[in-house]
């Protein structure tokens, strides 16, 4: 236990790639992308509920609400994903492989999250010109900006991960994702806390600010974080969009150790997404007021913000792969055992907040798995080939679950059990994936852990 809380060794240098680092250099690096990360947390926990309250408010059924919510981002994740990645591997500009990118999508982010303000005023305004019902024409416009939304939001969420994994020495990426996460938490906190249950009536006023402090905050990091050098990138043989797709399949799905990655970590993210996925509409079914709500995420998120850099630094030391396994087990027995035992709003809060805590714990120690399992060079391009099985399944999943609980008449105590099926499922495929992980660390003659 002590190993994992040492005393900062203050004349130690770290290096990755062309980049090296005093102490003081680590503190900056992980300032600035704490920064960062800070900014767009704000952005995520924040305008994901207050979107989709205002798509239910406006007449969107549990259908149409994870079709725009869940599925559409999925749906870009897989066009522009593969496409973003696999360029920005290959880029090689004077601010670097991924900042430019960051960069130009940011200001885009920020204008859609300003639109969500006026697209009630837009809505009515266009309804009255041309005639019809309003609550129709406002969720066009919310979809309008919510599909730029998720275009620049899909884009910047390859590139981030893979700027971490550029500029943050590996031996410290456990800790840093658990800082991370600290970071991600406490912007959950202040948002569910303190605004969550002014949605309602001041979600103009909560757009705006946050599209100010996204805005800010996310480009100043892109000016400040500066990349190593990069060797050249291979010389592609690559003829037409065919052509490029083929390799894309070939380089990305025709190892079956890959695929298992990219099954594993797609089991792990649709075990925690039915919940997530209505958990407030669950909520709003047990007459639970929003700011009850709002409190239960704030408690949640303050336990996993107490956890989270010893979680970090446990996936250091025992491997994150290791970790992830257990947090889907723990997982499981709670979402089969709440899906029988949620009555009122006592227990729909203690479900919750073992949810949560779970869901965020296995967010934790899994941020670096796929830094640790993935080649670096490429580590864009994988990772996207990864994201493209996970969208694929999320299109056919989440939208199925929503159009299921419309058929049951909203019982939602399913998304539960439904999550603790999927992650029993995760543990299985997970414990296959580590026996293959340490054949071929035998077979490299390495020792990661």
């Amino acid at each position: 236990m002590k190993s994992l809380f040492r005393k900062p060794d203050f004349s130690r240098q770290w290096t990755i790639g062309t980049l090296t680092y005093s102490f003081s250099g680590i503190v900056t690096l992980f300032s600035l992308l704490l920064l960062g990360d800070f900014a767009n947390s704000i952005k995520g926990r924040s305008v994901f509920q207050l979107v989709q309250l205002m798509f239910k408010t406006y007449g969107a059924s549990d259908f149409l609400n994870t079709l725009m919510i869940v599925s559409l981002p999925c749906v870009l994740g897989l066009v522009l994903g593969p496409v973003v990645s696999v360029h920005s591997d290959r880029c090689r500009s004077r601010w670097g492989r991924r900042i430019p990118y960051l960069a130009l999508t940011t200001p885009v982010a920020a204008l859609a999250i300003a639109g969500f303000a006026y697209s009630p005023a837009i809505g009515r305004t266009v309804a009255g010109w041309i005639g019809v019902a309003e609550n129709p024409v406002i969720l066009w416009t919310l979809g309008i900006f919510w599909g730029v939304f998720e275009v620049a939001t899909v884009i910047s969420g390859a590139i981030f991960g893979a700027l971490v994994n550029d500029v943050v020495p590996h031996p410290l990426l456990g800790r840093f994702y658990g800082l991370f996460r600290i970071v991600s938490l406490l912007c959950g906190i202040l948002f569910n806390f303190w605004f969550l249950g002014f949605a309602a009536t001041h979600s103009k006023i909560l757009f705006l600010s946050v599209a100010v402090v996204y805005g800010v905050g996310f480009m100043y990091m892109c000016l400040k974080v500066r990349e190593g050098e990069y060797p050249p990138p291979e010389k592609s043989e690559r003829r037409g969009v065919f052509a490029a797709i083929a390799t894309y399949c070939r380089e990305c799905y025709s190892k079956p150790y890959y695929l298992l990655i990219y099954c594993f970590g797609t089991a792990m993210a649709l075990a925690i997404s039915p919940v997530n996925s209505f958990s407030m509409f669950y909520a709003q079914d047990l007459q639970i007021d929003m700011d009850i709500y709002g409190k239960f995420l704030a408690v949640t998120y303050m336990i996993s913000f107490v956890l989270s850099y010893f979680l970090g630094a446990l996936a250091d030391r025992i491997h994150p792969l290791r970790a992830s396994i257990l947090f889907m087990g723990l997982y499981a027995v709670m979402g089969i055992v709440s899906s029988f035992c949620i009555r009122d709003t006592a227990s729909y809060g203690i479900a919750f907040v073992a949810h949560g805590v779970l869901a965020g714990g296995y967010l934790t120690v899994s941020a670096s798995l796929f830094q640790r399992l993935l080649p670096r060079a490429q580590f864009a391009q994988f990772s996207s080939a990864g994201g493209l099985i996970s969208g694929i399944a999320m299109i056919l999943l989440v939208p199925l679950i929503g159009k299921f609980l419309d058929w049951t008449g909203h019982q939602y105590q399913y998304t539960y059990l439904l999550g603790g099926l999927i992650a029993l499922l995760s543990v299985v495929l997970g414990c296959v994936l580590y026996r293959q992980f340490r054949i071929r660390q035998a077979r490299e003659g390495e020792d990661e852990e």
